[in-house]
């Protein structure tokens, strides 16, 4: 995760630990697909589930790239498993939280994982 917060600075978040995985797909990418699957695919898709995914690349390697593209430094910050369960367990149902625990576990987030 990435963000810049009100004071400027860029931060990266690692949930769990720099080496867990996590595919990431951009916007474009999104688009192109989508374009395809509306006015080119063949069978029509019709009331399916499409999956589509880019690039599989762990914490350090996306805070890498972060740094790179802004061409700064970042403040780098793990967020671990037992921090994050015990914010889910103040708000149990923020679906954040829940999503935030999962990355953080490595599960289920990275293709091939």
């Amino acid at each position: 995760m990435a963000e810049v917060g009100k004071d400027g600075e860029t931060k990266v978040r690692a949930l769990g630990s720099w080496e867990n995985e996590v595919t990431v797909t951009t916007v474009e990418d999104i688009g192109r697909v989508t374009a395809e699957i509306v006015f080119v695919e063949e069978p029509r898709v019709r009331n399916e589930v499409v999956f589509m995914a880019g690039e599989t690349v762990n914490y350090g390697r996306l805070a890498e790239v972060v740094e790179r593209v802004l061409g700064e430094r970042a403040v780098k910050e793990v967020w671990d498993v037992e921090g994050l369960e015990e914010e889910l367990r103040k708000d149990p149902d923020d679906a954040i939280k829940k999503y935030r625990v999962v990355f953080a576990k490595g599960k289920g987030v990275a293709l091939g994982a």
